[in-house]
Parts: structure tokens; sequence; C-alpha cells
């Protein structure tokens, strides 16, 4: 456990960040204190919008990165909160992070999606919070469900890329993005003819003027959305975010948090995940490849075509192999799209 400290720090004027961008390779580029205490900012206005009270303790167990900076800033400078940075949610650290969860008490905890589902899938008690920001692919709402039964806790969505910071917040049984005017931020979409709108359907664009000390200040995130006003809010619908999410018969889930769950059900990484068409080349199908050992775990089976209901309302083809199973095309383990 420890406790981000911020000073001035004179002597150090700068931080190099990462990011995989639009290229899906990462690099790296520097940003400058100021625009690091500018996301700060925007962090501190999602937050304002909790109500929290000062001295409230927020534990950010999305790692030691730039998001661990943000709320370090944030806690010491801008909304004199207390931050926590915790271990990664792996399976050696859920002791530890249900250690800080108890001890501390903290108001939120701030948390990427799969994170989320991989910590509290292996936590076997019910422990109090209040609050969860998560970040990153859709939280399937079954996931939902059997976190909201362990914790009681209310969950917020967190929208945003590493190259400007959070831009939007999404609170629990809405559906669209609130997101966040911001001197300097330009939040467009750019529609079927290539044209950048205020308004309107299609990929987003974020131009940041404040993020002045990287070469780019123009990112297209990938996401399609639609932006619109109702009222006094600019809200956002999130369609789907392309490197982290599939769609199948019309229904969106997030593959890492499918992955793990199969991955816990079998207790091992040896299975692929494959996406393809019927033979007339209408409906999606979905193939599970298992080996020829777990043909005769039925009660695994079951749990596993449950999962596949939940999240795809559609059924999984069970095939049973002792050949090298294939495991990847493209970024993910396991997950295998062959229908383009």
């Amino acid at each position: 456990m420890e406790r981000w400290q911020v000073t001035d720090c004179p002597e150090i004027p700068a931080f190099v960040s990462s990011t995989s961008g639009t290229t899906a390779q990462a690099r790296f580029f520097y940003l400058s204190r100021e625009a690091y205490e500018n996301s700060a900012k925007r962090f501190v206005k999602a937050l304002k919008s909790l109500n929290l009270k000062p001295k409230n303790v927020l534990l950010n167990l999305a790692g030691k990165d730039r998001t661990a900076l943000w709320q370090g800033v944030l806690g010491v400078r801008l909304a004199n909160l207390i931050p926590i940075i915790g271990p990664l949610p792996q399976s050696n650290n859920i002791d530890r992070i249900l250690f800080l969860i108890k001890k501390f008490k903290p108001v939120a905890i701030f948390i990427s999606t799969d994170s989320l589902w991989e910590l509290f899938s292996q936590v076997n008690e019910k422990v109090s919070v209040n609050k969860i920001m998560y970040m990153g692919a859709p939280l399937p709402e079954k996931a939902k469900q059997i976190i909201k039964q362990k914790t009681g806790a209310k969950f917020l969505s967190v929208y945003g890329c590493e190259e400007v910071g959070m831009i939007g917040l999404k609170e629990e049984n809405k559906i669209f993005f609130n997101l966040f005017d911001q001197p300097g931020l330009y939040i467009e979409v750019l529609n079927s003819k290539g044209e950048a709108k205020e308004y309107g359907e299609g990929e987003i664009v974020i131009t940041d003027l404040c993020n002045f000390s990287t070469p780019i200040i123009r990112y297209r995130l990938g996401d399609k959305v639609k932006i619109f006003r109702r009222g006094s809010k600019k809200l956002l619908a999130l369609f789907g975010r392309a490197d982290k999410y599939t769609k199948v018969m019309g229904n969106v889930t997030s593959i890492g948090y499918l992955i793990n769950t199969v991955k816990q059900i079998l207790g091992h990484p040896k299975f692929s995940i494959v996406l393809t068409k019927t033979e007339p080349g209408i409906e999606d199908e979905i193939k599970l490849v298992l080996p020829t050992t777990e043909k005769k775990d039925i009660k695994k089976l079951n749990q596993i075509r449950k999962v596949f209901k939940t999240n795809f309302r559609a059924k999984v083809n069970l095939v049973f192999s002792d050949k090298a199973i294939p495991l990847r095309t493209g970024k993910y383990q396991n997950f295998i799209d062959l229908r383009k």
C-alpha cells in the first residue's frame, strides 16, 4: 500500500507517457506537468459530480500509471481527498486488496473493467463498497449483478483516453455518458462523408488544445458514437470500442470479460473462442474449441453454455480436439474472429 505524494518538484518538469493510439502499437511521447494537471482538473469535475467530501478515501486499482498520478494531484492539490494506490487485482493480490477495502473503507474504487471482474469473481465474501468507477470495455449486465451482490456498490462508467484523460462519466442505470465541457477541448464526430461535426453520429474525434506538449493534438479514437444535447447537458451514446468488444447477432459483449470467465470455469487457458458465419453466410456462429479431456465434465460445459447465452443470447457450438488449439488472430489471446 502506498500514499501518492505530490509536491511542486521543479526538478521533474515532465513525464513520459505511453499509448496505443489509433495504430494499436505502443508509442511514447512527452507530457508536461501542465498537461497532467489539466487531466487532473477534468478528473475533479467527474468526482465533484459524485458529491465526495474532503478526506474521503479513493482507492486506485488501475495500476501505477497516469491514472495514479491523476489521483495524486487530485487528492493533494485539488479536492483534498486521500488517494491510496493498491496492487493490480491478480490472484496473489486479492487478500491485500480486501484488506485495503476493509481497513480504509474507500468511498470509491477506480479500476479497469477486466480487472474489476477478475477481482470480484475471486472474492467469496461480501465486502462493502460505496462506488466503483470503471474504465474500458462495457461491463456485462450479468457481471454487474454478481459484483453488486457482493459489494452493494453503485457503478459509474468512465469515458476517456490516455492522451486527453477523462472526458465523460455515465451513472448507473443511465444510457448516455455526460460529457464535461472543458476549455480547449473539442469533442466531435466524423460523419460518413468524413466531415467533423459537433453533433451527430459517427466516429469520435477529439482535439485538445491544452495538451500542448505533444506533437499531436487531434485524436481519432475509433469508437462509434452519437453526440447530442439534451437541455444543458452534452451527451454521448457509445455504440462500441473496436478493440475491446465484439458484436454477435446484434449483442455486444466485452472480449476480455468473456475470455476471463471461460478461463475461470475451465481452470486453464487451453481454449479458443472462434467467431464465424453459418453456411448461408447470414448468421454469426460461435465455436468454442476445447481439449477432448473436457468432454466428460458436464458441469463445466453447462456453465460455459450459460455464459455464452447470457452474453450473446446465442448458443455456442462446443468443438473438442486434440490438435494444437489456435489462440489468437489479433490482440486478444484465446479469441479468433473469422467473420471479416
